[in-house]
């Protein structure tokens, strides 16, 4: 199964939107980044 990476940026509010509709609504492996992570490894696909 494809993982997701939600970036979180300071301020940004609709990361936690994204992260429930992956997770919950399309039964997918998510992971929440930290805008200045430069580790992607393990991930798939990038929500911004």
């Amino acid at each position: 199964m494809a993982t997701f990476g939600v970036i979180v940026f300071p301020g940004s509010n609709c990361d936690h939107d994204a992260y429930h509709a992956m997770k919950h609504i399309m039964n997918s492996n998510v992971k929440f980044l930290w805008h200045k992570d430069t580790d992607l490894s393990g991930i798939d696909f990038l929500i911004v």
